[in-house]
């Protein structure tokens, strides 16, 4: 008796661990990386889990950069192009829209919009 509650013991607990761990949410940071897109202006954004990203615009231009996640939002910072910023939204991150701040540096054009996880 006391092996057939051990076993059915052991089965509980192994079920509740895998369910634990194929539901659980991974954090803001896991989920931003890879490739954004903005259909409507056509601008790609990679974001690289060493926070570093790539943002190739609808003239095939690309700028470098970092990202990081500073509570509820994602700060980008271009070089030699307009810094950007998005709100996350709760829970799994499908899209984000993003606001480019100030203007365009070195005709490198960057357009607010939101960007969908590919």
């Amino acid at each position: 008796m006391k092996k057939i509650i051990s076993i059915i013991v052991l089965v509980a607990l192994v079920s509740g661990a895998t369910f634990f761990f194929i539901n659980r949410k991974s954090s803001p940071e896991d989920q931003v990386v890879g490739t954004w897109y903005n259909g409507k202006n056509d601008q790609t954004i990679i974001l690289n889990k060493d926070k570093s990203l790539e943002m190739t615009n609808k003239d095939e231009e690309k700028r470098t950069g970092t990202w990081k996640i500073a509570g509820d939002k994602i700060k980008l910072d271009l070089t030699s192009s307009a810094d950007a910023s998005g709100e996350l939204p709760k829970g799994e991150i499908k899209s984000i829209y993003i606001e480019f701040d100030g203007l365009n540096k070195d005709n490198f054009y960057t357009f607010s919009g939101t960007f969908e996880k590919q």
